[in-house]
């Protein structure tokens, strides 16, 4: 997730070849807009975070504001949002084993 790292709680694939699957989320929706509710999304691939080394704060700042807000963030708009994570793993394969993998699908 955004808070997170490690395949464990990823917040999308990672860069290269990859799986993900959406691990639960919660229920709740991110909502933050002046003008009214809004629902708006954003995600990073699991290495972003510690490659740009980011506290948790600012993670989820720079989220904010990929998803297109641009109102001032305050803890209230932070303490409203509602995090999915993805659980995700890198893999390597030649070219002829993922065209055979791709067939069989």
């Amino acid at each position: 997730s955004l808070l997170g790292g490690g395949n464990e709680d990823s917040a999308s694939s990672s860069s290269g070849s990859g799986a993900s699957t959406p691990a639960p989320a919660s229920s709740k929706k991110s909502r933050f807009s002046r003008s009214g509710p809004a629902f708006l999304t954003a995600t990073y691939l699991p290495d972003v975070i510690p490659d740009q080394g980011w506290t948790k704060q600012e993670a989820i700042d720079s989220a904010i504001r990929k998803a297109g807000f641009t109102g001032r963030i305050t803890d209230d708009i932070r303490n409203s949002l509602g995090v999915r994570r993805y659980r995700s793993e890198k893999v390597q394969c030649t070219y002829a084993d993922y065209v055979a993998w791709k067939q069989d699908q």
